[in-house]
This record gives structure tokens, C-alpha cells and sequence, in this order.
């Protein structure tokens, strides 16, 4: 009889060590996991704000081209006056 509880408490010990042990693992794997989601956290913020530096970057170029399209513009109705003036000048001299 003595024999089977000295058994059960060699049983028992070793159920500790080992629920221990898991517990141990446990706490490893939870420490690892929320470091592993603060770094995906903070890579999730790092793409948000390259992603938003980009649109701004596209939004942009668009003004940028939008704005040579003008001066593009301005510069051919420079270059039409230009000719006209040009050619009012011909004619002024043609005169005289």
C-alpha cells in the first residue's frame, strides 16, 4: 500500500515537472508572439505610410503634368504672338 502511494507521488511529481515545464513553453510562445505582433503592428504602419507617400507622390505628378500641359500651352500662345508680331513687322516694313 505504501509502495502504491510513494508511486502516485512519483506520479504526481513528475505530472508538475512537466505541467511546469508546458507552462514555461507557454509563457516562451506568448512573449515571442506578441514581440512577433508588435513588429507586424509596426511593419502595418511602416506600408500605411509608404502607401500614403506614394498617392501624395502620384497626386503629385499629376498636378506636375497638368501644369506643364499649361506652361505648354502658355508657350505656344507666346510663340503665336511671337509669329504674329513678327509678321505685323514684315508688313510694317513692307510699307515704309
Amino acid at each position: 500500500m505504501i509502495a502504491n502511494i510513494q508511486v502516485g507521488i512519483e506520479r504526481l511529481k513528475d505530472a508538475n515537472r512537466k505541467i511546469k515545464f508546458l507552462e514555461e513553453v507557454i509563457f516562451q510562445f506568448r512573449n515571442k508572439n506578441e514581440t512577433m505582433v508588435k513588429k507586424i503592428s509596426y511593419v502595418l504602419m511602416y506600408f500605411k505610410t509608404i502607401e500614403d507617400e506614394v498617392s501624395k507622390l502620384k497626386q503629385d505628378k499629376v498636378n506636375l503634368l497638368d501644369e506643364v500641359a499649361l506652361n505648354l500651352d502658355e508657350r505656344n500662345s507666346l510663340l503665336q504672338i511671337l509669329y504674329c508680331s513678327k509678321e505685323e513687322r514684315k508688313d510694317l516694313y513692307k510699307i515704309f
